[in-house]
């Protein structure tokens, strides 16, 4: 019952925001469930409408961003509400430990950022006064270049030819 009556104030205190609402606002809200307060089961919701709306790759990388968050927790549920500043710095620090480059925490970071707007948006959570992913990485950091130059090119073509050449003249075991 405590759950039920937190989730009626939080849907109401969002409404207030809003402005004028009624009583059939706040029953849609309600009736949502309680099953978009777990980051988990929103984000399942969320990658089964985009895979039905051809946004597969937007669906994977979301469900990979909640799937590392929950390594992070070590499977722990998480709720939309506890998203909060502290979680989200400890879940970077622990990327970080882990090896992962700058690039790749931040496709965590602005997918995780993504599905919490969303879930702010759908009127699920309410906005904290500063967001969770304000003192994390979300850039594009400049990465080392792996790609062959010209004369690199050049070289490997040169060696695929002399090895062509050289299999040619050789002649058949009997």
């Amino acid at each position: 019952m405590d759950r039920d009556l937190f989730r009626l104030q939080t849907i109401i205190q969002m409404l207030e925001k809003q402005g004028e609402y009624s009583v059939k606002d706040i029953v849609r809200m309600f009736k949502k469930g309680p099953e978009t307060d777990s980051l988990k089961r929103y984000c399942e919701g969320i990658t089964k409408k985009l895979e039905h709306s051809g946004h597969e790759r937007t669906a994977r990388a979301y469900g990979s961003a909640v799937n590392s968050l929950c390594k992070f927790t070590g499977g722990r549920e998480i709720g939309l509400k506890d998203i909060d500043t502290s979680l989200i710095l400890a879940y970077e620090s622990f990327l970080m430990n882990e090896g992962l480059k700058l690039n790749t925490i931040s496709f965590y970071m602005r997918n995780l950022r993504a599905i919490y707007n969303r879930a702010i948006k759908e009127n699920i959570i309410l906005p904290k006064e500063e967001s969770p992913f304000d003192k994390v990485f979300t850039g594009v950091a400049e990465s080392e270049k792996r790609t062959l130059n010209y004369n690199e090119l050049n070289q490997l073509a040169q060696m695929d030819y002399l090895l062509d050449s050289q299999t040619d003249k050789k002649q058949p075991v009997v």
